[in-house]
């Protein structure tokens, strides 16, 4: 997520447990156990209606991409497509294809451990 949440002391969070909740649900202001809040909060409102648009178009439909989302198609593990929710939502294939070749390498599958 590109909206990054900052805590009240000024420190940025990145992926910590629980940080999609208030996008998930768009309860801006409530206050959290983190003391978290968007550092642009019109950007944070915009992308949590997509989140929630998203949620909601699932459990009406089965599929995750309301219209003014792009077209998500199941994930495969030749294609890896993901949905990269941020303030511009795009679909992104395998994007951990470097990572995980980089994870393999010097690695021998034919070496008997």
């Amino acid at each position: 997520m590109a909206v990054h949440l900052r805590l009240r002391a000024g420190r940025a969070l990145r992926a910590t447990h629980s940080s999609d909740v208030q996008f998930t649900f768009g309860n801006w202001g409530q206050g959290d156990f983190t003391g978290a809040a968007p550092a642009d909060l019109p950007t944070a409102k915009a992308l949590s209606a997509k989140m929630v648009d998203s949620f909601a178009a699932f459990a009406q439909h089965g599929t995750p991409a309301p219209r003014a989302l792009p077209d998500w198609p199941a994930f495969t593990p030749r294609d890896r497509a993901c949905l990269s929710l941020d303030v511009e939502p795009r679909l992104v294939r395998d994007r951990l294809a470097d990572a995980r070749r980089e994870a393999w390498d010097g690695v021998d599958p034919f070496a008997v451990c």
